[in-house]
């Protein structure tokens, strides 16, 4: 014990010698531990384990599938009783959808998103509320369903939080509900902005028995396997379909893991990538840490030597280095778990907005665990090799060595060398990983919208009952007072009229197909749509007021429509024929516009068809070409809104720039943090190569300073520096471009206009990565230069 604590003391004081040895290593621990686990702990929270649940990889989400038109529905009531039914495959089963609820506020009506499920719903997830009960068995039936359970954020917003709430009443349009529990704060599902559940009973005598529209969760027994699972779903589906064959032809009923409803496939690759991306970071820092620990090492070989020729035992000397690795480690763990705690905060931004969340997001102590495990291995694994090497020292010729400062070993320099290397390795994949991103986010920036968003707001007016206005020329005079108070706000130049697009079939004049299209409803004459978002008219003419007479129509077309309906011809004059507002539509197109994304710069553009108002959609949207700001908008909106039309909810405003800003959230979130790992792996690797170039200085002054005795030019000896770590510098790029051919795939995801092997984003990484490697090996190879033969031999 006396023995160990000497150790301990002696080697304190030895990292407190070496300051920037002991700070660069603890910090090489910390951010390559920290990061990797922040990550590893978002991924687990979202996609290895969601529910936190013993066998949370037994729960399944149930869907029924349409084949003929390969669309995924959800359950139907008949489908969930048989379920309940079979309790000897899912121990469990619960269902839940969408609901939403009026509640009064101060100015307008609220409406509060939520769900209504079953009683086994809470159960199934295993959580508990904060505040009162979650729903019993027998509640939900007609006439006991006024029971319900509100979020933490509803809770705070709309009651303040109130420690006696359970048992308070909450008034909303349908009727008066209970609240009887407050759900944590962490709990989020079916999705981030579900703010109360209400519960059911599904029965299979409600009218709409065979309607598939219900979410179904289902947790496995243990024991059974997803294949027995899915038999007896197979078994089910038959027999509704034998029993009700109207309405279920071509469907199918499936199972998949309930953690995909949580994050999609697509995203659970996106967060694996920058897993990988991660442990890159976390490979170059312990490589940089073991070359630390071996140059260090063989820098003390005369202390070892004299050491152990004083009647050092060759275990006592291993057991010395390995605690000094180990001090190092501890604060470098320590720290990592510091930053995993600060960072699973910033990494949790990766994952969309609206994804559900039914555990806290938080390092757990597994994962604590995990960093200090992972850096007292990693101390290990850095201290035992130099540990191992110095106990095998020969006395004798040792101390020779120690007398003159001759070149390192073959297998030292190639150890230290391929240790460079890998490190070059990994940094080329991140950075031609950033680069891709980089050259993505760009040329989606670069992408035409096909309109103007500079100045153009969007307020979207809601009803609260039916449709915004009545049917009747009162009710289109409303909405034009409601256009033209809009228009004379300070600051307007033009206002467009739109109701969201709703799909339709269609027939087309010159095509035997019918077609699957968009249909919109947009305002002509001084409300012109298109006039105030400034889409250009590619052919014909917009539509005018005069475009609205019985039975035929005039309607525009864009671009996609026409190339898809009449390639190579003009589209103007042609007929269509489709369903709307349950009658046939005879309609003549009179003009092209051109296309436009209306949701982002990644939006899909749909052949989409434009009508005059016929009659009062549910929703309207004006679109605002206005140079106010938002605020001042909002406030003139709200107070025009409820003057005009009073049963309407709280209008809603976004700004199209913003919108088509905000598209582009989940790719910049993306780069910047492949940018940030690629950076951080450029500078470990650059500091690689400069670590071992200098140190290779250092160990060959003699033989620098006999070469410059003998006539060799500063140059010569700065080329021959430079050229040593080149070499290192293209071997590794060499071995990343292998590397990129089977990493950079994981991105396709999150590509836009870029192929995972584009030519220039790999010549820009390696380009990048060349000039700092050039850096790095000219420090060195300057300094080599300025050896002084003299002193040099002198010294020697």
């Amino acid at each position: 014990m006396k023995s160990l604590w000497q150790d301990i003391r002696y080697g304190v004081r030895m990292l407190l010698r070496s300051p920037r040895f002991t700070i660069v290593g603890v910090l090489i621990l910390a951010l390559g531990i920290g990061a990797s686990t922040a990550m590893f702990s978002v991924i687990n929270t979202f996609i290895l384990h969601p529910v936190p649940l013993p066998g949370g990889d037994r729960l399944f989400e149930i869907n029924e599938i349409d084949q003929a038109h390969n669309q995924m529905w959800r359950v139907s009531p008949l489908l969930y009783d048989q379920l309940e039914e079979h309790r000897e495959v899912f121990e469990a089963v619960a269902s839940f959808n969408y609901n939403i609820l009026t509640v009064s506020a101060d100015e307008f009506a609220e409406q509060v998103l939520g769900c209504k499920a079953t009683p086994s719903f809470f159960e199934i997830f295993n959580v508990k509320p904060v505040l009162g009960r979650v729903f019993r068995k027998e509640e939900g039936s007609p006439g006991d369903d006024d029971e319900i359970i509100i979020s933490d954020s509803f809770w705070r917003s709309r009651f303040g939080g109130r420690a006696d709430i359970v048992g308070q009443r909450l008034e909303t349009s349908e009727k008066t509900f209970t609240i009887i529990g407050v759900m944590p704060r962490h709990f989020r599902f079916p999705s981030s902005n579900t703010l109360f559940w209400r519960p059911v009973q599904l029965k299979t005598g409600e009218p709409n028995r065979l309607g598939a529209n219900w979410w179904a969760i289902g947790r496995l027994r243990v024991g059974v396997s997803r294949g027995e699972a899915q038999a007896l779903l197979d078994t089910l589906n038959a027999r509704l379909a034998t029993d009700w064959p109207t309405g279920r032809e071509n469907r199918i009923t499936r199972a998949r893991p309930l953690r995909d409803f949580f994050v999609d496939p697509s995203m659970q690759k996106t967060l694996w990538a920058l897993m990988g991306a991660i442990s890159f970071v976390l490979l170059i820092a312990c490589a940089n840490l073991a070359n630390l620990h071996l140059a260090r090492t063989e820098s003390r070989l005369r202390e070892v030597t004299v050491r152990m020729a004083l009647g050092a035992g060759r275990r006592r000397v291993v057991r010395q280095l390995i605690t000094e690795s180990l001090l190092l480690s501890l604060p470098g763990g320590l720290g990592g778990v510091l930053i995993a705690a600060w960072g699973v905060r910033i990494f949790s931004l990766l994952v969309p907005r609206f994804a559900p969340l039914v555990r806290p997001m938080a390092t757990d102590q597994a994962m604590l665990l995990c960093a200090l495990t992972l850096s007292m291995a990693t101390g290990m694994a850095c201290g035992l090799f130099p540990a191992w090497y110095a106990s095998r020292i020969h006395l004798s010729e040792s101390l020779k060595e120690s007398a003159s400062m001759t070149s390192p070993s073959s297998r030292q320099r190639f150890l230290r060398n391929a240790l460079v290397v890998g490190e070059v390795a990994l940094a080329f994949v991140l950075l031609v990983g950033a680069a891709l991103m980089i050259q993505s986010v760009a040329r989606m920036l670069r992408v035409d919208p096909g309109y103007d968003p500079m100045n153009l707001a969007r307020v979207d007016v809601t009803p609260r009952y039916g449709r915004v206005v009545p049917e009747n020329s009162e009710g289109q005079g409303q909405l034009l007072e409601l256009a033209g108070r809009l228009a004379a706000l300070p600051g307007t130049t033009a206002v467009g009229l739109m109701h969201d697009q709703y799909r339709r079939g269609c027939r087309v004049e010159g095509r035997e197909e019918p077609v699957e299209l968009q249909v919109m409803q947009v305002g002509v004459g001084r409300y012109d749509l298109f006039r105030a978002i400034r889409v250009p008219l590619r052919e014909g003419r917009l539509l005018q007021q005069t475009d609205n007479p019985e039975g035929e129509i005039s309607v525009v077309v864009d671009e996609s429509l026409a190339r898809l309906c009449w390639p190579g011809e003009s589209a103007v004059g042609k007929r269509m024929r489709f369903w709307s507002a349950g009658a046939d539509v005879n309609a003549t197109v009179v003009g092209v516009v051109g296309d436009y994304r209306k949701w982002g710069y990644d939006a899909a553009i749909e052949p989409t068809v434009y009508m005059p108002f016929q009659r009062n959609p549910s929703g309207v949207s004006f679109l605002i070409r206005t140079s106010l700001d938002p605020a001042s908008l909002m406030q003139a909106a709200r107070r025009d809104v409820k003057e005009v039309l009073p049963d309407t909810y709280a209008p809603s405003t976004d700004w199209l720039e913003q919108v088509l800003w905000a598209s582009t959230y989940s790719r910049r979130l993306y780069m910047q943090f492949i940018c940030a790992f690629g950076a951080a792996g450029l500078l470990l690797s650059a500091l690689g190569v400069f670590g071992v170039l200098a140190y290779s200085v250092s160990r060959r002054t003699r033989e620098i300073g006999i070469r410059m005795a003998l006539g060799a030019r500063k140059e010569q000896v700065t080329r021959l520096i430079m050229g040593q770590g080149m070499r290192l510098v293209l071997a590794g790029s060499g071995l990343g471009l292998l590397g990129t051919f089977a990493v950079t795939r994981t991105l396709q995801n999150q590509l836009f206009g870029v192929q995972p092997l584009d030519p220039m984003s790999i010549a820009a990484g390696g380009c990048l990565l060349a000039a700092v490697g050039l850096l790095a090996c000219y420090l060195p190879g300057r300094h080599a230069s300025k050896v002084d033969p003299v002193v040099a031999l002198r010294y020697e």
